[in-house]
């Protein structure tokens, strides 16, 4: 209940826009958590919890040091 109101409360603010991004840990039907979640890049760490967290790295345009 709280993560769907936050999420409510999140969308409703400008200076959010363009900052949310779901991390998905587990297979779920996210859409029935809320109907928006479609319209956002999903980092999915269901499979490869490295390559997701790479991967979110990548949205924030932040590289790994070698």
């Amino acid at each position: 209940m709280w993560a769907k109101r936050e999420l409510a409360f999140a969308l409703m603010q400008r200076k959010y826009e363009n900052r949310i991004i779901p991390i998905l840990l587990k297979e779920c039907n996210y859409q029935r958590f809320h109907w928006t979640l479609d319209t956002f890049q999903i980092i999915k760490c269901t499979q490869d919890f490295k390559e997701g967290c790479r991967e979110l790295l990548r949205v924030w345009n932040i590289k790994l040091k070698p």
